[in-house]
């Protein structure tokens, strides 16, 4: 069982908000005689017959990050996060970052994966750390790694500036202390695989442009905004470690079979800890759309997450179990818009996109005229009656802070289908 941090704060991190790169945020002011009602409400133009929609499925089994000759260090299985970090024996800042890595560790049993890597400084006033590189891999080729990895850092301060000479005599030392046959130490250091595999990690480093300690969470480097230990502790338990558990655990490995009919009309009601918000839907502009958002509600893939991103004059956004903006539910399909349907008054209901076929299962109403979202979203629906819920939703822009709270909980979502 994961230990509990002892931090107040949610996080969630820089949202990659769906929608949010295809236009800017508008205040133009709401009109609550916008609003559907269901007695008013006519089903949209009829419209030519759009091209077939387009639906991929996601792999359930993503790579694996590891290579042949790593170490590897936490969670071996059924980890949810894996951590590489590139990492000079030699630097002070270095040792700073394998003390965190150690408490990530410690708090996160269960959930992470910790790979080392090396990435020795290269035109420093001496080559200490390359030598140290080398004695932590030959004492590798013994069993002993991780041991050698935690015994230089712990002793950093006592070789980082010493000559050669001194130097060697010290890692001796250390090559008694842990039981190492000394004429295979000698022989491994030396070996020319050694070299390689350093400057194979080295190169790999160097790619991403930065000094080392480099720390990859699930092969992405940390965002900016994360720059203290309890930042980097917090955006790991409440965003990744989610994130991760939710691509490995709740991916659907197909599409959703088509179940409805589009001369069907359909009402959606999200019950949200604030409220009940209803929403009409529009299978005949929408089939594919209406059809997976019914398929994803009916199979309670929406209950208990958050509305993690709600702007205000702009959108509030849902749909996603892992509260990143980056879950989905493991398949993608193609935009369905219409000329019928715009972002011509507020309350509108559309799902996110990334781009071409990247529609999924994070959806947005929006809370004022968009029309710079046109022909970039699928709209698929409108709110019937709740625009009071949608309006004491909390403020949440997940761009601006990523560490606020997501307080505002869609619980479920009941379907129903009427004449």
């Amino acid at each position: 069982m994961r230990k509990k941090l002892s931090i107040l704060l949610l996080l969630t991190s820089t949202v990659l908000l769906l929608l949010s790169a295809c236009g800017s945020q508008q205040n133009l002011g709401t009109s609550e005689s916008a609003v559907a009602t269901e007695d008013t409400l006519a089903p949209p133009p009829e419209t030519t017959s759009p091209p077939a929609v387009t639906c991929t499925v996601q792999s359930q089994q993503t790579p694996d990050l590891a290579e042949p000759k790593d170490h590897i260090t936490g969670k071996l299985d059924d980890y949810a996060v894996t951590i590489i970090v590139y990492n000079d024996f030699s630097c002070e800042g270095c040792f700073s970052m394998a003390q965190t890595l150690a408490t990530t560790l410690e708090l996160f049993p269960d959930d992470v994966r910790l790979i080392f890597r090396y990435f020795p400084i290269l035109g420093s006033t001496n080559d200490n750390g390359i030598i140290a590189a080398k004695a932590a891999e030959a004492a590798a080729r013994q069993g002993k790694f991780w041991e050698m990895h935690d015994l230089l850092f712990s002793t950093q301060q006592e070789w980082r500036n010493l000559d050669p000479a001194a130097l060697g005599e010290f890692i001796w030392n250390l090559v008694s202390n842990l039981g190492l046959d000394p004429e295979q130490m000698d022989e491994d250091m030396n070996a020319p695989g050694i070299s390689e595999l350093i400057t194979q990690h080295y190169d790999q480093a160097r790619r991403f442009n930065a000094a080392p300690p480099l720390v990859l969470v699930e092969g992405s480097a940390i965002p900016l905004y994360i720059n203290t230990v309890e930042d980097f502790l917090i955006w790991l338990d409440t965003l990744m470690i989610p994130y991760g558990r939710h691509v490995k655990d709740n991916l659907f490995n197909q599409c959703p079979p088509m179940t409805i009919n589009e001369t069907d009309r359909y009402t959606a009601t999200l019950h949200t800890n604030k409220g009940d918000i209803v929403l009409a839907l529009y299978p005949d502009v929408a089939p594919v759309t209406v059809n997976n958002f019914i398929f994803l509600a009916e199979s309670d893939y929406y209950d208990n997450t958050p509305f993690y991103a709600v702007i205000e004059g702009y959108v509030a956004q849902a749909g996603d179990p892992s509260g990143t903006g980056w879950g989905t539910p493991g398949f993608f399909y193609d935009l369905e818009t219409s000329p019928a349907l715009t972002f011509d008054r507020p309350y509108m209901l559309a799902m996110g996109s990334s781009g071409p076929g990247a529609s999924n299962s994070q959806f947005f109403i929006t809370f004022n005229p968009l029309s710079q979202l046109n022909g970039q979203h699928t709209i698929f629906g409108e709110v019937l009656d709740g625009v009071e819920v949608l309006q004491i939703l909390t403020p949440r822009d997940p761009e601006k802070d990523p560490l606020a709270p997501m307080d505002d909980i869609l619980l479920d979502i009941t379907i129903e289908k009427y004449d």
